[in-house]
């Protein structure tokens, strides 16, 4: 298993999945829809090499991966996140895993109609489950590269408060990003994540109005923050902070799309 405290350990890591994505890529894309992981079920240890399989898959076959990719979203997004690790290292390797897969699905391809969807696809999910999953910050990450994809930042046409974009989510985004941040602390993976969703709300706003799901957007985003402020005088102490962060990250989706505060 490769290890932040070993260097070598994480460069090898690196090379053999690097190697293993440029196999896949010279394989009929026939042979790799029939392979067995792909057809195997998600669990956190495999997540991480699923999501790097299916996004070699859907480069080369375009949107019939699409539903693969929705099941590895999925399976992110229903995903609790736990609350101080207290260095238990189970904990940790969770929080990683889930993160880590996360950074290796983004970047892939998608029509604005497979991004649509899976935006209003990981909304539906945390307003069933809340906004206690990992939901948000697959949200932020998918949403930072969408919009670096398109250099959404650059269209002076659009008359918006561009200031207010740190550009932060947008530091070190690349195609293998997940690679290079292998090797980094949990707490730092974690830092980027909190970068990406204190971005989110500007750039979702936006990206919604081209899409015309603004109102599908903010109405569900207020009931997911809504049911958040109600669980504050519950909530652990381990758990206020991310909490507190999800709940700003809704309150300025909604105020950037509609113009209301809800605190």
């Amino acid at each position: 298993n490769a290890s932040p405290s070993n260097p070598v350990c994480m460069l090898n890591s690196e090379n053999i999945w690097s190697s293993y994505i440029r196999c896949l890529e010279i394989i009929p894309v026939a042979v790799i829809s029939e392979s067995d992981v792909l057809k195997s079920e998600i669990n956190l240890g495999n997540i991480y090499g699923i999501a790097l399989c299916a996004r070699v898959l859907s480069s080369m076959s375009g949107s019939s991966a699409s539903n693969r990719t929705r099941k590895i979203e999925t399976f992110i997004a229903c995903q609790n996140y736990p609350g101080n690790s207290n260095n238990d290292i189970r904990v940790i390797d969770q929080i990683r895993a889930v993160l880590v897969a996360s950074l290796a699905i983004a970047p892939q391809p998608q029509s604005e109609t497979e991004m649509k969807e899976s935006v209003m696809n990981i909304f539906e999910i945390m307003l069933v489950q809340g906004g206690k999953t990992f939901g948000l910050e697959l949200l932020a990450i998918k949403v930072a590269f969408w919009w670096e994809s398109l250099h959404v930042n650059e269209q002076s046409s659009i008359n918006v408060p561009v200031q207010r974009v740190t550009k932060l989510s947008s530091f070190l985004i690349a195609k293998n990003i997940c690679f290079q941040f292998q090797s980094l602390p949990c707490d730092v993976l974690i830092q980027f994540y909190d970068a990406c969703i204190a971005d989110l709300p500007f750039k979702l706003a936006l990206l919604c109005g081209r899409w015309r799901i603004s109102d599908d957007v903010s109405n569900r985003a207020k009931r997911i923050c809504n049911d958040g402020i109600r669980l504050r005088a519950t909530t652990p102490k381990s758990e206020a902070r991310r909490l507190e962060n999800s709940l700003t990250c809704l309150r300025d989706i909604v105020q950037f799309i509609t113009g209301e505060m809800l605190f």
